[in-house]
């Protein structure tokens, strides 16, 4: 979870080094991607985190 956390982070840099001239798919399509898949790899751990030890939660959290 941390890695994809660290992911995003490198992604919301990218996408700060962007220049308004940079080209759609070598520029801003591979951040767009790097960032869906680093979101997609923490939240739903984060969300299966946070549902863990609630009543309603299965026994093998």
């Amino acid at each position: 979870m941390y890695a994809s956390m660290l992911d995003v982070g490198a992604s919301m840099f990218w996408f700060a080094t962007l220049k308004p001239v940079a080209s759609y798919m070598t520029r801003l399509m591979p951040a767009m991607m790097d960032t869906a898949v680093g979101l997609g790899m923490t939240f739903v751990p984060m969300t299966l985190d946070a549902g863990c030890g609630t009543p309603a939660s299965p026994p093998s959290c």
